[in-house]
């Protein structure tokens, strides 16, 4: 399977010494897509229902990174469709690729935690890691 979410539209072809179009949008899309390889060929998925949290915004240039246990894609950064640059995390939770969910992670400590995953949660708030001051800080 294959995951598809954000972007932006092609630019428009410019002959050499021409410049683009002024306003074009820095982001175009929010859609999640899933391609499916079924029999050796490749075949879009339904766009799946976000059914917790808020569909994610209009970004491009963003960062994702699979984590294959709890099938859950983090999402960090990119832009929106004005230029302005995303500081945030988001986690997208497959229950299958019909379904997610999306949890917007609070700025301060990560809490990559299952929701009821208290165990998990006073681990994370008893580590160094929470403890550790960011870069330059202090």
């Amino acid at each position: 399977k294959l995951m598809v979410y954000g972007g932006r539209n092609p630019l428009p072809v410019v002959e050499e010494g021409e410049e683009l179009p002024k306003g074009l949008p820095m982001a175009d899309h929010a859609s999640i897509h899933v391609l499916v390889c079924e029999k050796g060929a490749w075949k879009w998925a339904p766009e799946p229902e976000i059914t917790g949290g808020e569909k994610p915004s209009v970004r491009a240039r963003h960062g994702t990174c699979l984590i294959p246990v709890g099938k859950k894609v983090v999402i960090f950064g990119g832009c929106n469709a004005a230029g302005t640059l995303h500081d945030d995390v988001l986690v997208l939770t497959a229950q299958n690729i019909a379904k997610m969910e999306c949890v917007a992670i609070p700025k301060g400590k990560p809490e990559l935690v299952q929701p009821g995953a208290e165990d998990s949660k006073a681990a994370l708030e008893n580590s160094s890691f929470a403890e550790t001051p960011a870069a330059g800080a202090g």
